[in-house]
C-alpha cells in the first residue's frame, strides 16, 4: 500500500507533530505534504522523509508567522495535490491541511487535532476573512472518507455543523516517563508550568511561594521571563527540556501546577505519569481527572494556597501507581492499535491488513 502523510506545518516540535512522527514510524516509506516546512526544525523520523511544501515556506519561520497569512491558506491548500500513486492519505490537521486535493482512488483519513485558526482572528483585516476561511475549511472536512477528532468537545461542535466524526484520544509517550520509587526523593518543592502565565503572574507566584517558605521551580518556555531570572541560591527556571530531563524533576517535586489552557495538557500528564499530583484549571477536566488531580477556577492564589495545604498534609500518602493509571488511556501504543483497527475496518483495508507489530513495536 502506498501511503502519504499530510499536515499543516513542520516548523516546530509540538504535540501535533509528534503524532505525525508516530504515523511516520508506522509507515516508513511514506512521504509528507504540508503547507510550510523549515528544514532541520524537527529532527528525527520526519526529517528523513521526502517533504513537499508550498512557496510559503520561504517566508514563514514560526507558527505565529504562519497565521499572518491566514487569508491565503485556503487557496494554498487547494493547490497542494498529493500524487495519484497514493492509495491512502493520512492527514493530521490543526484546521488547515484536510483540504488538500486528492485523486478519487485515494482514500483520506483526517485526524483533526484542533481548529487552531479560530484563535488567530486577532486583527481587523483577519476578521474580514473569518467567515470565508472558516467555511472553506469546514466544508473540506465534509469531503474526507473518515474523520477522527481528538476530543468529545470538538466532536459535538462538528455535529452542530452536520459533520460526523469518531473520537480517537491523542497519544502520549508514556514510556518517556518512568515511575520512580517514592523513597528516591524528598518531594520538598513544587514545579510550576510557565505556559499560560504572564510575566506579572510569574512574579506573583514567586512571592507567593517565598511567603509560604516553600521551594519552587518553573519549568517550560521562559524567554519572556528574563527580567525575573535573578541570581540566587538556586536556579528557579529550569526551562524547556527533553522528556529525559523533565521526568526526574517532575518526579522529585511535591506536585505540579499549571495554568495552561492548551488543548492537550502534555506536561500535567507527564507529572501524573511519574506519579505526582497536579493542580490545573477546571477547563482541563475533560482531559485530566482521577486520583491526584486538583482544580482551580482561575489564577487565584488564595484558592491555590488552600489546595496546596491539602497536598502538604497528605503528600506522604500519595500512591504514585494510582495517579499514573489515569494517564494510561493516552498511551501511544493504544493510539496506534486503535488507528490500525479503524483503518482496517472503516476504510476496507482488511484484505491488505496493516502490520500490527510495525504499528505498535515502535514505542516499546
Amino acid at each position: 500500500m502506498n501511503v502519504a502523510i499530510s499536515c499543516d506545518s513542520l516548523l516546530e516540535r509540538n504535540h501535533a507533530n509528534e503524532i505525525v512522527e508516530m504515523i511516520c514510524e508506522a509507515f516508513p516509506d511514506s512521504m509528507i505534504y504540508c503547507l510550510v516546512h523549515r528544514e532541520k526544525a524537527i529532527l528525527g523520523t520526519i526529517e528523513q522523509r521526502r517533504i513537499v511544501s508550498t512557496g510559503l515556506s520561504r517566508k514563514v519561520v514560526t507558527e505565529n508567522d504562519l497565521y499572518r497569512y491566514l487569508p491565503m491558506l485556503p487557496s494554498l491548500v487547494q493547490q497542494m495535490a498529493p500524487s495519484c500513486q497514493h492509495n491512502l492519505l493520512i492527514n493530521i490537521s490543526r484546521g488547515f491541511s484536510h483540504g488538500f486535493k486528492k485523486c478519487d482512488k485515494t482514500k483520506q483519513i483526517t485526524y483533526l487535532y484542533e481548529l487552531s485558526f479560530q484563535k488567530h482572528f486577532d486583527k481587523w483585516w483577519k476578521k474580514l476573512f473569518r467567515a470565508f476561511i472558516t467555511n472553506k475549511f469546514i466544508n473540506a472536512l465534509k469531503q474526507v472518507d473518515l474523520l477522527l477528532v481528538s476530543n468529545e468537545t470538538l466532536q459535538k461542535d462538528l455535529e452542530k455543523l452536520g459533520i460526523k466524526s469518531t473520537v480517537l484520544v491523542p497519544p502520549f509517550r508514556l514510556s518517556d516517563y518512568a515511575l520512580f520509587p517514592k523513597s528516591m526523593f524528598k518531594h520538598d518543592f513544587y514545579t510550576v508550568d510557565t505556559r499560560g502565565l504572564t510575566l506579572a503572574e510569574v512574579d506573583q507566584l514567586k512571592e507567593f511561594f517565598i511567603n509560604r517558605q516553600v521551594r519552587f521551580q518553573f519549568v517550560g518556555p521562559d524567554l519572556h521571563l528574563e527580567t525575573l531570572k535573578k541570581d540566587g541560591p538556586e536556579n528557579r527556571f529550569f526551562g524547556e527540556r527533553c522528556s529525559g530531563e523533565h521526568a526526574p524533576v517532575l518526579a522529585s517535586s511535591r506536585a505540579f501546577i499549571s495554568f495552561d489552557t492548551v488543548m492537550f495538557p502534555k506536561m500535567p500528564l507527564a507529572a501524573m505519569a511519574v506519579g505526582r499530583p497536579i493542580v490545573v484549571l477546571e477547563t482541563q477536566k475533560e482531559s485530566l481527572s482521577g486520583t491526584g488531580v486538583h482544580y482551580l477556577k482561575g489564577f487565584n492564589l488564595k484558592e491555590l494556597g488552600s489546595i496546596l495545604d491539602q497536598i502538604d498534609q497528605g503528600h506522604d500518602d500519595f500512591y504514585g501507581q494510582k495517579i499514573r493509571a489515569n494517564v494510561m488511556k493516552y498511551h501511544d501504543i493504544k493510539f496506534k492499535a486503535a488507528l490500525k483497527r479503524i483503518l482496517d475496518k472503516e476504510l476496507g483495508l482488511s484484505n491488505e491488513p496493516l502490520n500490527a507489530d510495525q504499528l505498535i513495536s515502535t514505542t516499546l
